[in-house]
């Protein structure tokens, strides 16, 4: 199975990539392919709402966000791990996310998992994954589970026993069809 991560968080070195690089351990141990996408380090830009996507099947917008969709095309599963920002994901997640229009119709067959990672509380974490979870029906992917995790800053969450056990137990959720 080739799936692809996409760490949602605006810093580098977050605790969102410390739980992907977990699990792309875990997939890659059990022979799966894993790459990672840092939206940290891409340049997304906002959807105009032009509708270029639907009307000519191309966006206009010249960024990093079309390798990104064409990776997640290309792939049979994603996990995405983001942070909560005042209920919702970060904005280079939410303009990625806008993007995906373009690539809709090839996200009907994908696997999703989800992690989300930060200060805020169960309240803030259930409202991200409720968004999440409206994304994935409004595209067909399957989303199979999710995980919370608190931390406030880079570098502080510690992946103990129990939280690895409940990573792993996501990532063999994502690949048991495979």
């Amino acid at each position: 199975m080739k799936v692809i991560g996409i760490c949602g968080s605006p810093r580098k070195g977050s605790n969102s990539a410390v739980v992907l690089d977990f699990i792309g351990k875990e997939l890659t141990s059990l022979n799966h392919s894993f790459s990672v996408s840092y939206l940290a380090e891409s340049v997304v830009e906002y959807c105009c709402g032009c509708l270029s996507c639907e009307d000519e099947g191309n966006c206009p917008i010249n960024d990093d966000a079309k390798s990104l969709l064409e990776l997640i095309k290309g792939c049979d599963a994603v996990v995405l791990s983001t942070p909560a920002y005042f209920d919702s994901v970060p904005g280079k997640l939410k303009s990625l996310i806008d993007r995906m229009n373009l690539i809709v119709s090839a996200l009907k067959s994908k696997k999703m998992i989800v992690t989300i990672v930060g200060q805020a509380d169960e309240t803030s974490w259930n409202a991200v994954a409720e968004y999440l979870g409206v994304v994935a029906g409004i595209t067909g992917i399957d989303l199979l589970g999710r995980e919370f995790f608190h931390s406030r800053k880079s570098g502080d969450l510690i992946l103990d026993d129990e939280k690895k056990s409940r990573l792993t137990a996501l990532s063999r959720r994502l690949i048991a069809d495979s």
